[in-house]
């Protein structure tokens, strides 16, 4: 079960989907797999678990007998809370607008376009991104909005610096810290460590439109 589905991918990160469900299973199995991966790279595979299996439990026992209702700290995480920390000396009161949200934006989304965009991107419309030229269409490289998505997505899922990457170890969210004042998954999680006792980070690197 995802927890986003196809209404996630508008404005800037549309996918042109066929009115035939049949000829978008390919994309609709992408959600699920890329889902998955970045969740776990979010919050490490033990607290993925605890996550994912509370709240298909919650989907699946809703309205039945003996339903217990979802946790508060899943429900913070998946809809998004407000939460304080501290950054450079100063108390950061912000939230966290949760992994779905009315607004459908996701970091689950641009990382789901973004990665289903690379890997089929000779096969994503008849001639690719295309702009205005004369009377015709003229095919255009999508690296620049590629690196747009990718750069929108860190924002939500929590950017590192890339000398902490290269030497801080994220293997114990004991020794994590804030690196910025953003409202991202990241932030929230450390300013909740005490809640999320399980989680595993792992930093996603920048790319540019180098590919590097």
């Amino acid at each position: 079960m995802s927890l986003i589905d196809t209404t996630y991918f508008i404005r800037d990160i549309n996918v042109p989907l066929s009115e035939k469900p049949e000829l978008n299973s390919v994309f609709t199995d992408a959600v699920t797999e890329y889902e998955n991966e970045v969740l776990l790279k979010l919050l490490g595979y033990q607290l993925w678990k605890e996550f994912t299996d509370a709240v298909t439990a919650d989907a699946i026992g809703e309205g039945n007998e003996g339903y217990v209702a979802l946790a508060q700290k899943w429900i913070d995480l998946r809809d998004g809370a407000e939460f304080s920390f501290t950054w450079n000396g100063q108390t950061i009161n912000t939230k966290w607008n949760g992994l779905i949200n009315t607004e459908k934006k996701s970091l689950i989304a641009y990382y789901v376009y973004y990665n289903h965009r690379i890997n089929h991107e000779s096969e994503y419309t008849g001639i690719g991104e295309v702009s205005s030229k004369s009377e015709n269409a003229q095919k255009v490289s999508p690296l620049n909005k590629m690196v747009r998505v990718h750069s929108q997505m860190l924002d939500l899922y929590g950017k590192i610096p890339a000398a902490a990457k290269r030497y801080y170890q994220f293997l114990n969210s004991a020794d994590y810290r804030h690196f910025n004042a953003k409202p991202s998954a990241y932030n929230f999680l450390l300013a909740n460590v005490e809640t999320y006792s399980n989680w595993v980070f792992t930093p996603i690197r920048n790319v540019n439109a180098f590919g590097i």
